[in-house]
């Protein structure tokens, strides 16, 4: 008999679990959605279909407009609609297996008997769904008509740039202005044409535009996001890049913009932490557009990051971070970004713009001339000589050769051939340990593009030494510059056994070889301990490849833009990293004999 009962018991208990399975998943949606094929065949049958190119009819004469987005939420929140595709997009949070909950709202309400799945996708794998970027078709009908969409989701945060003009009367902040706009601070033979090179139908271009941006974002709610689910501001944006601006789709710079509290048609800059980055309303959007992987602008930031994580300079940061989110201007998807952080005084924190011998100054490479030092004395413009410019300050006093006398120093010390004591007159201009790390590290990732270019020289005042700092780091890893569009790169795993010199460091290895090779050796041991350990890079590139897969980027980035570069298979970059470490441990061993590099 008691056997009886508690079999009993057992089979209710049972009963209740399969009650409340069953019940979980139909509560995935607030009402039931889905329709079988023979009910969607009769919808059509008995409406009109109203297409995607259908327009609204306007006063005789003119043209007519798109059809308005209808009002769909998922959860609350309104998905990012791509209209030339007729599809919906919704993000949600990579940290979990099974779906999560969806509820569906049309114009507010519920939608049954106005809208309809055409699959019940959450019956299928949400990791298959997700990373094989399926386009879930759906209707949205009345008792007249019907118009098919699709809804795709991803877990990457999403930013919606709606572009409109700067409403009348609306001021930008004194603070956020262009210094001096009349002044010339590049010659004419090294400005980009903007005009010429950027494709005719560029959204944006290289005059400020001005956007509402919506971000997206399934994480927002953490403690280092704080802005919640959907974060929104004002911005404006503009083309940024040299030869990249020939590509049709670009970069941008964007900058947060909020009404000042106390005069609401003032905008001042927004601080906000994007993504878990800085706390920052000043940010770049790069494209990623020729690197295949689209991995090894992430994955070489990070290296460097992780060379300098214990900096000990107040105020300056050890790096530039990059994070991923789509892109949607004015309602068509315009891929994959890395959204970065600028390298800029604010991340720096370079202080005394007013005086000159105490300022600290901020100098980048454009494309190095290989001027020799005393043609420092004469800079081209205030802010610009042989393939340098001048960041920081922004505005400068006259004589204008005094702002780049720690620049003629560092010159002096590298370059000059009659240099009494190069070992103390480089000691005495230049952090000697940055030095090396910056050596190795456009040694160890392959940093072609950062040799001649894409490097931050960073003066302070204080110390009156330079550090020295890489940018935009897509050309590494063996993804090297080809010159021919339609993507001017392209994967060549044959340079893993080329070492480019440095002018900085070539003469200092090459004459004082002893004490550096001390350094760079004692350093290498170090880094290929942590930063430089092969396993942890291919440890990164799992990992980074993995976001990318889950979300199913990569699909649409090669539907969007066919002549980018794409590759999903990363075998070979891994071998790659492995490979070129080993040969940069056989480098340091062989200096100075080589010098540093190749001439």
């Amino acid at each position: 008999m008691l056997k009886k009962i508690l079999l009993g018991v057992n089979v209710a208990a049972l009963l209740v679990v399969l009650f409340l399975t069953a019940w979980d998943q139909s509560s995935r949606y607030s009402v039931s959605l889905y329709v079988k094929p023979a009910a969607a065949q009769e919808i059509r049958n008995t409406r009109r279909e109203v297409k995607e190119s259908d327009v609204v009819p306007t006063a005789e004469g003119e043209e007519g407009t798109p059809l308005p987005i209808p009002d769909l939420k998922i959860n609350g929140v309104a998905p990012f609609y791509d209209r030339p595709n007729a599809t919906f997009y919704f993000s949600i949070a990579d940290d979990k297996n099974s779906w999560p909950d969806l509820t569906f709202t049309l114009d507010g309400e519920n939608p049954e008997g106005r809208l309809c799945f055409l699959e019940d996708f959450t019956r299928e794998s949400r990791s298959d769904v997700l990373e094989a970027s399926s386009r879930i078709p759906f209707m949205i009908y009345d008792g007249e008509t019907y118009r098919n969409f699709y809804l795709t989701f991803s877990t990457l945060p999403l930013m919606q740039v709606s572009l409109h003009d700067l409403p009348e009367g609306t001021q930008i902040h004194e603070s956020l202005k262009d210094a001096e706009e009349d002044v010339v601070r590049l010659p004419e033979d090294v400005e980009n044409n903007y005009e010429e090179r950027l494709s005719e139908d560029a959204p944006i271009r290289r005059e400020d535009s001005y956007a509402t941006v919506t971000l997206l974002d399934p994480r927002g709610a953490e403690e280092e996001r704080k802005y919640g689910e959907v974060f929104v501001s004002e911005a404006r944006l503009h083309v940024r890049g040299r030869s990249s601006v020939n590509y049709p789709k670009n970069s941008y710079r964007m900058e947060l913009l909020i009404p000042d509290e106390q005069d609401n048609s003032l905008l001042i800059e927004n601080k906000v932490p994007l993504l878990g980055m800085r706390k920052d309303g000043d940010w770049i959007l790069n494209a990623l557009y020729a690197e295949p992987t689209k991995i090894r602008e992430k994955l070489a930031a990070e290296v460097w990051l992780n060379m300098n994580k214990d900096v000990q300079t107040p105020g300056e940061a050890a790096g530039y971070r990059v994070e991923y989110v789509e892109v949607f201007i004015d309602d068509t998807y315009w891929g994959l970004y890395g959204l970065t952080e600028r390298i800029d005084a604010k991340m720096l924190g370079l202080t005394g713009a007013d005086e000159t011998k105490d300022s600290d100054r901020l100098y980048w490479s454009i494309a190095d001339e290989n001027q020799w030092w005393k043609e420092y004395e004469t800079p081209e413009t205030p802010y610009y000589s042989g393939g340098y410019e001048l960041r920081y300050p922004d505005v400068i006093s006259e004589p204008y050769e005094e702002w780049w006398r720690p620049f003629r120093d560092l010159v002096r010390a590298s370059r000059e051939d009659a240099v009494a004591d190069r070992e103390a007159e480089f000691g005495a201009i230049a952090d000697i340990n940055s030095a090396v790390d910056y050596y190795l590290f456009y040694q160890a990732v392959t940093g072609v593009d950062n040799v001649i270019q894409n490097t931050y020289f960073i003066y302070r005042g204080d110390t009156g030494k330079f550090t020295f700092m890489p940018w935009d780091l897509d050309q590494t890893f063996a993804n090297v510059w080809q010159g021919d569009m339609p993507r001017l790169t392209a994967e060549d795993y044959g340079v893993i056994d080329q070492f480019r010199f440095w002018w900085v460091t070539k003469r200092m290895i090459r004459e004082n070889g002893s004490d550096i090779q001390t350094l760079l050796r004692q350093r290498l041991k170090v880094l290929r301990r942590d930063a430089l350990n092969e396993k942890n890079l291919v440890r990164r590139i799992d990992a980074i490849e993995k976001e990318l897969d889950a979300s199913g980027v990569l699909t649409r980035e090669g539907s969007r833009w066919p002549l980018g570069g794409h590759t999903t298979n990363t075998s070979a970059l891994r071998q790659y990293v492995v490979g070129r470490l080993m040969r940069l441990d056989s480098h340091v061993r062989s200096l100075p004999q080589n010098g540093g590099g190749d001439d």
